[in-house]
């Protein structure tokens, strides 16, 4: 089955056709050629696929749970990524293994028709809250992510970092990794308020230590930019935030020998290491959480 965005629409309605109107499957298939744009064979196959509708013993049509959950979200948007969520997760797609990779790299393996579904439920070039969630919870699942909480963890530190730039340019930065983890770095910014010069920023984010995991490209890309920084966010006890440049892990970093090239390394630094380059910020986590970008 070819899953489209009149498809989707169209079994839209007709799950709420048949919340107020009880009929089996056989007198909707035979009432309609087409219902609105789709074929009514197609409509009931997905629904049924996707566990939208139930058939009893005499093929009568009921909305289930999950087709209701549909019907009662009040935003077309919000229809599409539901439709889309429940599709992906029954269907197992090949292309649903690249989503982890971010939007961009994802979307080079997405059918013409998934694509379109995608931009129509504004999943491209939205970073809501909620959308921002939808694809790390489709993300995390993706690649059996079995920490939930690590994804989460990096992801507030991320918009953390977003708000901060936000604050220090007066101007909104790039969310990069949004669009691609093979970047090699998660925002992009810029060196001043007055100064377009691009700025990379790697964000990193820790509970409560001193320490995190670098990956190989993450490091090409920090030592082969002119203007690139690594932002460090502790939480507890309280929120500090720490910006420094490749020099300061740089002997931390493993080399390539005869034996195998590193792929991720873990960087362990000190408070000592790490205090001269705290950075006094007035943000409140809990208000990060919730604010939109």
């Amino acid at each position: 089955m070819i899953v489209t965005v009149a498809l989707l629409y169209s079994t839209q309605s007709f799950l709420e056709l048949i919340t107020r109107h009880k009929m089996s499957k056989e007198v909707f298939i035979n009432s309609y050629v087409k219902y609105l744009v789709a074929i009514p064979e197609s409509i009931v196959e997905l629904s049924v696929k996707c566990k939208w509708i139930d058939l009893d013993e005499k093929n009568d049509m009921e909305v289930t749970a999950l087709g209701k959950e549909i019907i009662n979200s009040p935003l077309p948007t919000e229809k599409l990524r539901i439709q889309l969520e429940h599709y992906i997760l029954i269907e197992k797609p090949t292309w649903f293994l690249m989503m982890h990779y971010g939007r961009i790299e994802a979307a080079r393996y997405f059918p013409t028709s998934i694509y379109q579904c995608f931009k129509e439920a504004d999943l491209f070039d939205s970073i809501s809250t909620e959308v921002i969630d939808w694809w790390d919870h489709l993300s995390s699942i993706s690649r059996n992510e079995s920490n939930k909480s690590i994804l989460e963890i990096g992801r507030l530190g991320e918009k953390l970092s977003f708000f901060y730039e936000k604050n220090r340019i007066a101007s909104k930065p790039h969310w990069q990794s949004i669009d691609s983890n093979f970047s090699g770095y998660d925002i992009l910014s810029k060196i001043e308020k007055d100064n377009d010069t691009n700025l990379k920023i790697e964000v990193k984010a820790s509970i409560n230590k001193y320490h995190f995991f670098l990956t190989k490209n993450e490091w090409k890309t920090a030592i082969g930019s002119n203007q690139q920084a690594f932002h460090l966010w502790v939480f507890e006890p309280s929120l500090e935030l720490y910006i420094f440049t490749s020099d300061l892990i740089k002997t931390h970093v493993p080399t390539n020998t005869e034996r195998g090239n590193w792929e991720s390394c873990h960087i362990q630094l000190s408070a000592n290491d790490l205090s001269p380059f705290k950075v006094v910020h007035n943000l409140d986590i809990n208000n990060i959480k919730e604010q939109e970008i």
